[in-house]
């Protein structure tokens, strides 16, 4: 203490601790410039890396390297980032040409499926020629006759001389069959459908059939799905869950529309036959309940309001059942659409008018009832609703309406005579669509 007194009384100068703050703070830019560096030093090596990737990607590029092949494209993973960006162009690619492939086929299909009935209608030699030409000058059909070889003045030298010859009826009903194989070429095929072509092409007497005959029940038969364990990523677990919600949403639309229709079926029964009366005799109070409670059934709102007479009972009921055809899925809506408002102008305000358009009904609400139970069926085999639409509208749900044994008879009513006839340019200006509404 004696030292430090003396010094103190000499003025000895004594110098403050280090701030503790300023320590740190100098500490931490010194941290923060070796962060920085090493940010920098790890952007180096990535554009090295990315230098070395692309170099050796170019390089097996230029080798010529077949890459629609799977083992060449997995080449492309060895290269790192940019590899795999380059793999992920070219699966965009062929999603992006797959999907225009998709939609060019659909609009050709869609235009040959006009083809028959225009054939039907071309029954004299002129039509016939006026609908080579057509056929010829389309912008779909046009372009994809000549890639086959088929040329307007090769058509035109087989139609003088099938008028010639006396043929002309064989050559107009050969395009017709032509046609119906195109389509029928186009259409995708299925397992079960090979199976079945395979086995077709056997001889009667070859022990293979009894083979593929059980092979074809198995694959008519709903397989269970096989159960594994799996570790699911939440995220696609929670889509997962998601899905399964839509799918029992779907399922229960379904099964409601299933159980009104249960519901109407019974009184368009009842009702049909005091309906069809009051077309020849008059609607007195009796058909005008019966309308109405028709009507009620189908959906109208006011029903009473429009059972006062035939003309406005059939118009209204007639727009009820177009109504639930549009609102229906599967490639055939709209071409069935068509074809019930076509059936219905041409009975009239009629008996058999209105047989019509309640027997339609009637067959609209059985196929509602029809998907309940097939949807019904695939969850007891396989547990999900998962798949059951498609597998519903690749099979009858898919069909026309006017497939079904009840409306069968109305298809040669759409058959319209001569004088009657649409003009070829009307058929080739609007082909059908692939289906009224999308899964």
């Amino acid at each position: 203490m004696a030292d430090l007194n003396a010094l103190i009384a000499q003025g000895a100068q004594f110098a403050a601790p280090p701030d503790p703050f300023a320590q740190y703070g100098k500490m931490q830019q010194l941290q923060q410039g070796e962060t920085a560096n090493q940010l920098n030093r790890m952007k180096m090596d990535e554009y090295e890396r990315a230098r070395i990737e692309e170099g050796g990607l170019r390089n097996f590029l230029s080798g010529k390297t077949d890459l629609t092949k799977p083992e060449n494209r997995a080449g492309l993973l060895q290269y790192g980032k940019t590899g795999r960006d380059y793999l992920k162009t070219l699966s965009e690619q062929d999603a992006a040409q797959t999907t225009q492939q998709k939609a060019q086929v659909e609009l050709l299909s869609n235009k040959l499926k006009l083809l028959p009935d225009a054939y039907k209608m071309a029954d004299t030699p002129e039509a016939y020629i006026d609908l080579h030409k057509s056929i010829h000058a389309d912008p779909v059909l046009g372009p994809w006759l000549k890639s086959t070889g088929a040329t307007p003045e090769r058509g035109y030298a087989q139609i003088q001389k099938a008028i010639e010859t006396g043929t002309f009826d064989k050559l107009r009903i050969g395009s017709m069959q032509s046609v119906d194989k195109l389509l029928e070429g186009m259409k995708p095929v299925t397992p079960l459908a090979k199976l079945i072509a395979e086995r077709n092409a056997l001889l009667p007497n070859d022990p293979n059939i009894a083979i593929y005959n059980d092979a074809i029940r198995k694959e008519t038969q709903f397989a269970p799905r096989a159960i594994t364990n799996v570790n699911v990523p939440p995220q696609e677990k929670a889509e997962r869950a998601e899905r399964g919600k839509l799918l029992v949403t779907e399922y229960s639309d379904i099964s409601k529309a299933a159980r009104l229709a249960a519901k109407t079926l019974p009184s368009i029964d009842a009702n049909l036959s005091i309906l069809n009366k009051g077309f020849s005799t008059g609607f007195g109070t009796e058909t005008i309940a019966a309308g109405a409670s028709v009507l009620s059934a189908l959906g109208v709102p006011n029903a009473e309001k429009f059972a006062t007479n035939a003309q406005v009972f059939q118009a209204k009921a007639t727009e009820a059942v177009l109504q639930k055809q549009l609102e229906q899925k599967g490639p055939q809506t709209e071409s069935d659409a068509q074809r019930i408002d076509q059936i219905g102008a041409q009975l009239g305000k009629t008996t058999a008018g209105n047989k019509f358009v309640l027997t339609t009904a009637k067959e609209q609400l059985k196929r509602d009832m029809e998907q309940r139970n097939f949807y019904d069926t695939w969850w007891k085999t396989n547990k999900t609703y998962d798949g059951a639409e498609d597998a519903w509208y690749s099979g009858e749900g898919g069909k026309s309406l006017f497939d079904r044994p009840a409306l069968k008879e109305y298809i040669k009513t759409t058959e319209a005579p001569a004088a009657n006839r649409p003009s070829l340019d009307s058929i080739f200006k609007s082909p059908p669509a692939a289906g009224a509404k999308g899964k």
